[in-house]
């Protein structure tokens, strides 16, 4: 099964910094740029603690923090822990955190055929699970370069486009 704290020292590899690009749409909270630090954006801040972010309390976000967030809103709606290779959990992980859980979840369900509805379920999972994992990985992460071109088109997202790529292609395959 996949380990969440071996997959929370990549993701902060990713995630571990504040930045406050406007460019940036995540970065919002009710129109003022408050930025995003460790990939926890100021309406994820806002959902998991229920008080309105500030610019100083989004900067002073530490890592155990943004772990705990991870944890509850993104490695456990993907079922990590359950997830048979460490690998696919955390590429699903890593686009969970950057793209959404629905959208992470859509993009194993496309591949293991299962119904797309964005959510993690038994019969997602079980598909999942029952993939060659090498060749999902493989699949997974040119899947992930596809979306980051289309959603490149939106918004001006072009400008991100090369760090996104980047990011997908740090992930290797590790059995």
């Amino acid at each position: 099964m996949a380990n969440f704290d071996i997959a929370l020292k990549k993701i902060l590899k990713n995630e571990g910094w504040y930045q406050d690009n406007p460019n940036d749409a995540g970065n919002y909270f009710n129109g003022i740029l408050l930025g995003t630090n460790k990939g926890i954006t100021p309406s994820i801040y806002f959902s998991y603690y229920k008080v309105i972010p500030t610019k100083e309390k989004m900067q002073s976000l530490t890592d155990e923090e943004a772990g705990r967030i991870y944890k509850d809103f993104y490695w456990d709606r993907i079922l990590g822990d359950r997830i048979l290779s460490q690998s696919v959990a955390e590429i699903i992980f890593d686009h969970a955190v950057n793209c959404g859980v629905k959208s992470a979840v859509k993009g194993v369900q496309i591949i293991v055929e299962t119904n797309v509805d964005g959510i993690m379920g038994n019969i997602t999972l079980n598909a999942l699970n029952n993939y060659n994992p090498q060749l999902f990985f493989d699949l997974y992460k040119k899947w992930r370069l596809f979306e980051y071109q289309r959603i490149s088109k939106i918004k001006n997202n072009y400008v991100f486009i090369s760090g996104w790529y980047n990011r997908v292609n740090s992930f290797e395959f590790e059995g």
